[in-house]
């Protein structure tokens, strides 16, 4: 997974370093760190279904045999 304040630090430079407004630079910024949000969700979820499919199969496993 991205090491987020490295590509927090990194995303604010590319943003600061486009020709916008101050305004247009701060809603960049905040839709930057709502996509890093999301993207943190999605990984704990598939992290979550990951350990429910281990758990499962397991499960199934010893109900067969």
């Amino acid at each position: 997974m991205i090491d987020n304040t490295t590509s927090r630090s990194s995303m604010d430079r590319r943003i600061d370093s486009l020709k916008l407004s101050e305004p247009d630079r701060r809603t960049a910024k905040e839709h930057m760190r709502d996509a890093d949000l999301v993207a943190g969700f999605v990984g704990r979820a598939a992290d979550k279904l990951r350990s429910a499919e281990e758990l499962l199969a397991s499960l199934f496993v010893q109900r067969a045999q």
